[in-house]
């Protein structure tokens, strides 16, 4: 499994952290008596939640140790835990007002049985809010892609494990909508200002980009960037300012059971 790297990721903070808020603000729930932030990462989300719900027993839950480290680093006060979100939602007996995701979830598969697992781990009337990236078929992914198949170490990046596939909007509603008493999904694209190519590469450095480079040594990964950064040229045109713009489309869901 490749490692994470909390500063990486926090480069982009507030442009990570705006879907988080806007998931948040859809939800309902006025005072909720606990709640959990499963993949939390280094905590941003989190600390959204503790801002709205002041007396509510909130905990961060995340697999990655470096991300737990920097999320304790800057949130003393936070209650986190690491743990893996699939084997969470089907071996604890606690339940939650509410269990909010943000942007974790595209990296877990079986959806179709994880979703109905995480209803489980609900108190009556609380809420499930979860927030992924639908960018697998995104210029910046499958140009990614290319440029592993196409350099000299392809065999070796062959199987590497990227960001799902995250389905649409009629999935989700055909996977719960018999499960919860309220459901509301929408999809969001951003449209985010980059100076150059070079902050798309930033960007995935920091999530989907990952794993392909955590399989490669020094002077290859340097390789590997400079023949995404060939691709990505081509693939996003610069405006008349010479920036370029990153589409980034998410999907949003809100239950309550």
């Amino acid at each position: 499994m490749f490692a994470w790297d909390a500063q990486q990721y926090l480069k982009f903070s507030d442009a990570r952290t705006r879907p988080a808020a806007e998931l948040l603000a859809r939800v309902a729930t006025q005072a909720p008596a606990n709640a959990i932030d499963i993949g939390c990462g280094p905590g941003n989300s989190t600390e959204l939640l503790a801002a709205r719900w002041r007396k509510t027993q909130i905990v961060g839950l995340d697999s990655d140790e470096a991300m737990l480290v920097q999320a304790r680093k800057d949130y003393p006060d936070f209650r986190f835990e690491q743990g893996d979100i699939r084997t969470w939602a089907t071996d604890g007996s606690e339940r939650y007002d509410v269990v909010y995701g943000n942007a974790v979830l595209q990296w877990v598969g079986g959806h179709e049985t994880l979703f109905p697992d995480l209803l489980k781990r609900l108190n009556p009337g609380g809420t499930l809010a979860i927030q992924m990236p639908r960018n697998f078929q995104a210029p910046s992914h499958v140009l990614m892609r290319k440029a592993a198949a196409e350099s000299p170490y392809a065999a070796r990046l062959e199987n590497v494990r990227e960001l799902n596939d995250v389905p649409g909007p009629s999935y989700y509603y055909d996977l719960l909508t018999d499960k919860v008493a309220t459901l509301d999904i929408w999809e969001t694209e951003y449209t985010q200002v980059m100076p150059a190519v070079d902050g798309i590469i930033d960007w995935v450095k920091g999530s989907g980009l990952r794993p392909f480079l955590a399989r490669l040594g020094p002077n290859e990964q340097a390789d590997l960037l400079a023949r995404y950064r060939a691709e990505l040229t081509k693939g996003y045109p610069q405006q008349v300012d010479g920036k370029v713009l990153f589409f980034f489309k998410r999907i949003f869901i809100v239950a309550t059971v």
